[in-house]
Parts: C-alpha cells; structure tokens; sequence
C-alpha cells in the first residue's frame, strides 16, 4: 500500500513539475474567438440538424409549387405470346394446339389538370413558406445560441489564463 501512495505522489510531483515548464506554454494552442466560433459551428450537431430542417422546408415548398403542374402519363407495351399446348388425352398424349394472336400492343395515356380547388394549394405554399422562414429563424438562433455559448466558455477559459498567469508572477 505504501508503494502505491508513493508512487503516486512521485507521479503528481513529476506532472505539476512538467506542468509549470516551458514545454507546457509552448504546447498551448491560440486560438481567437472568431476561430473558436467557427469551430463551433463546425462541430455543432444541432447547427447541422437546424440546417437540414431548412433544406427539409425549402423542398416541401418546391413540392407544393410542383402540385400545380399537370401530370402527364403514358403508357406502353408489347406482348409476344406463343401456341398453347392443350392435352385432350392425358398428360403422357401428343397435345394439340391452341391458335392466339401471337403480338399484342397496348398503348395509353392520362392527364390530369386540376382547375380550381378553392384556393387550397396557394394556401398551403403560403403555410409552407412561412414554416421555411421559421426553420430559417430557428436555424439563425441555434448559431447565435452557440456562439453565446462559445463566447462564455472563450472568456472563462482567458480568465482562468489571466489568473494563471497572475499567479506564476507572485510566486
């Protein structure tokens, strides 16, 4: 048990020691509030997901603008089909054959237009535009909320470096 205690004692000695030498300050990384910003932004989850919901809202409204377009169907196909055997004496008899059209060829089309629906679908673009705006708005506070955030840990984190250095200069 003694040599576990002194050895870990040995350890803090050695790391407050390595803390306090030059290789510590040198090793330090810069770093303003603009770039801790950006890194932020960078790394941030909800920034990520606060912009996706953006793309999310912008496609709905291109979607609903879309619904006003006509659709337009065609339809084709083609149809090989050969004799058909039937077996009038059992299965093991020579089957005689069955006579069809041996090509079939189908063709067709729709469309659809809607004329009016009581003003429904402009409506519905309208609510979608206003939901985009408030992604938009939401996504603008997420970053704002983050970098709020970031700037209160940048300048705890330079208080605590200004401490630091007031008091390596007293002793």
């Amino acid at each position: 048990m003694k040599n576990y205690l002194t050895g870990f004692l040995m350890f803090g000695i050695t790391f407050s020691t390595w803390a306090q030498s030059s290789v510590w300050n040198a090793d330090t990384l810069k770093l303003s509030l603009k770039d801790a910003w950006n890194k932020a932004e960078e790394h941030s989850r909800d920034i990520k997901i606060k912009h996706l919901e953006v793309g999310i809202s912008a496609e709905e409204v291109k979607d609903l603008r879309a619904e006003r377009l006509p659709e337009v169907q065609i339809k084709g196909s083609a149809e090989k089909a050969s004799n058909i055997p039937i077996y009038e004496n059992g299965l093991f008899s020579k089957p005689s054959q069955h006579e069809v059209i041996h090509t079939l060829y189908r063709a067709g089309a729709d469309f659809y237009l809607n004329l009016y629906n009581g003003n429904k679908l402009n409506l519905q673009i309208k609510e979608e535009k206003i939901l985009h705006e408030i992604s938009e708005i939401k996504r603008e506070q997420t970053v704002s909320d983050i970098h709020y955030k970031t700037a209160a840990l940048y300048l705890d984190l330079q208080k605590n470096i200004n401490f630091q250095k007031t008091y390596k200069r007293g002793y």
